[in-house]
């Protein structure tokens, strides 16, 4: 949650002041933020867990 609201607190304040749009936007952008988040930290957990780095190398490790 730490990591989703880090992103999308300075999305949100960017919108607010440059693009001018309404509140409800930001309601619109928080689900798709919290669902990249949680998509990229499923992936990485699973290659971690597969002995791959997210890019698909061997970790260090197994060098």
């Amino acid at each position: 949650w730490t990591v989703a609201l880090a992103f999308w607190a300075p999305f949100s304040a960017w919108v607010i002041l440059f693009d001018g749009a309404e509140p409800t936007a930001l309601l619109l952008a928080l689900p798709v933020v919290l669902i990249t988040v949680v998509g990229f930290s499923l992936v990485g957990t699973i290659q971690a867990l597969r002995g791959r780095s997210v890019f698909g190398r061997p970790l260090a490790s197994q060098t």
